[in-house]
C-alpha cells in the first residue's frame, strides 16, 4: 500500500507491505477490496476500532506488480561474492496487540528531515546508504561533502563512485556489480570521511553481532587518519536494538541499518542475501516500536541483450515494526525472515 497526501502540504506516500490473503498464492492479483481508514491520533480501543471499520464502506483498488531487487549487503565474513535472492517485497501486518503493557507505554516519535534517495546501481546498497546519510548530514548540519549526491559508479566523482572506490566494490557495469561486507563498509566510509572532510567533528557509533573496528581480519592500514586523535568509532552494543535506533535518530545522525535475508525454504539459518537501508524516523506508537526507512528497492539489472535498465524504484517512506518474531535475539522486520544484523549512525554535532 503506497498512500500519501496532495496538495499543498504535500506528504509523500509512506509504502507498507502486508499480505493480501489470497486464497490461492501465486496466481495473480488484479484487484482487491479493502477499507483504508486513518485517524489524526492512534486509537487504542478495539471496540471503537470495530465500530469504524465496520462501518466505513468498500473501496476497490488495483493491484500492480512490484519488483524488489534490493541487496548488495554481504554481512560479516562473507565472502565478496553475489548472493543473489530476488525475493518479493515481505508481506507485513502487525504483532498481536497487548492492551495492558502497551498502552501504558507514552508515544514518541522522531523524523528527520531534508532526506536524500538517489537509484542505486546494481548490489550497491552498501556504499549508497551511507551516501544518502552523508548528504543527510550535509543538507541539515555544519558538514561539507565535496562530491555531488547522484547516480554514479566505482571511481567516478559522485559521492557513491568514491565510496564504491574506497569500500573497493568490484563492478563491471551499472547492472552488474558485486556486494560488499561490514568490513568494506567501514573501512571505506573512515577513509572516504579521513580524506574528504573534517572528520575530528564527526563520530560513528554502531551495533551489531560483528567484532570490534579494527581488528586482525579487518585492519585499517589503508586510512590515512586511523591513529589520529579524531578517529572516533564506537561499538555500543552485540545487538540492534530499537532504542539504540531510536536515540540516534533524536540525536539527529544519519543512521544506516544492515538486514540479512534469511529465506531459504529447506533451512532458515542460511543467509540468502542482504540490505542496506537508511533510516530516517523512528517512533514506538501504542507500544510498537517502528522505524521509517528509504532505498531503491529496484535497483539498475541487465536486460536479455546485456544492457543495463534503470527502473526508478526509490522508495521514499517504508514502515517497518521492529521485533524478535522468531526469538533469536536479533530484531525481524514486520515479521519476516529479514534479521537485523547491524546498525551505524554517523553524527556531526552542529547544527545549522
Amino acid at each position: 500500500l503506497r498512500a500519501g497526501v496532495p496538495g499543498p502540504n504535500t506528504i509523500p506516500p509512506i509504502t507498507v507491505y502486508f499480505d493480501l490473503g489470497a486464497a490461492n498464492y501465486g496466481q495473480a492479483q488484479s484487484a482487491v477490496n479493502a477499507k483504508v481508514l486513518f485517524t489524526s491520533e492512534p486509537l487504542a480501543n478495539t471496540w471503537e476500532l470495530q465500530t469504524m471499520v465496520g462501518s466505513a464502506p468498500d473501496s476497490r483498488f488495483a493491484v500492480s506488480s512490484v519488483m524488489v531487487n534490493a541487496q548488495g549487503d554481504l554481512g560479516n565474513d562473507v565472502p565478496n561474492k553475489i548472493v543473489p535472492d530476488i525475493s518479493p517485497p515481505p508481506p507485513g501486518g502487525y504483532p498481536p496487540f497487548d492492551p495492558g503493557s502497551q498502552i501504558q507505554q507514552p508515544d514518541v516519535w522522531k523524523t528527520l528531515p531534508l532526506a536524500a534517495n538517489v537509484e542505486a546501481a546494481n548490489n550497491q546498497c552498501v556504499p549508497m546508504g551511507s551516501a544518502n546519510a552523508l548528504q543527510y548530514l550535509e543538507n541539515t548540519m555544519l558538514f561539507n561533502i565535496p562530491h555531488p549526491h547522484v547516480p554514479g559508479l566505482r571511481g567516478d566523482g559522485t559521492l557513491v563512485g568514491q565510496l564504491d572506490l574506497l569500500m573497493d566494490r568490484t563492478v563491471v557495469s551499472r547492472c552488474e556489480g558485486n556486494g560488499k561486507s561490514r568490513c568494506g563498509l567501514i573501512r571505506g566510509l573512515l577513509e572516504y570521511l579521513c580524506l574528504n572532510t573534517n572528520y575530528q567533528v564527526l563520530s560513528v557509533r554502531y551495533q551489531g553481532e560483528d567484532p570490534v573496528y579494527p581488528n586482525p581480519d579487518c585492519t585499517f592500514d589503508s586510512v590515512p587518519c586511523a591513529d589520529g586523535a579524531g578517529m572516533n568509532l564506537i561499538r555500543e552494543g552485540n545487538k540492534v536494538t530499537w532504542s539504540w535506533i531510536h536515540g540516534r535518530i533524536s540525536d539527529g545522525a544519519g543512521v544506516v541499518l544492515h538486514y540479512g535475508k534469511y529465506n531459504d525454504p529447506n533451512d532458515p539459518t542460511i543467509r540468502t542475501g542482504g540490505h542496506n537501508i537508511r533510516v530516517f524516523a523512528s517512533g514506538r506508537i501504542k507500544g510498537v516500536h517502528k522505524i521509517h526507512t528509504l532505498d531503491d528497492g529496484y535497483q539498475t539489472s541487465k536486460k536479455e541483450d546485456g544492457t543495463c535498465q534503470e527502473h526508478g524504484g526509490l522508495r521514499w517512506s517504508v514502515e517497518w515494526w521492529l521485533k524478535d518474531t522468531d526469538n533469536d535475539g536479533e530484531l525481524n522486520l514486520s515479521g519476516t525472515n529479514n534479521e537485523v544484523e547491524f546498525a551505524l549512525a554517523i553524527k556531526a554535532p552542529l547544527m545549522f
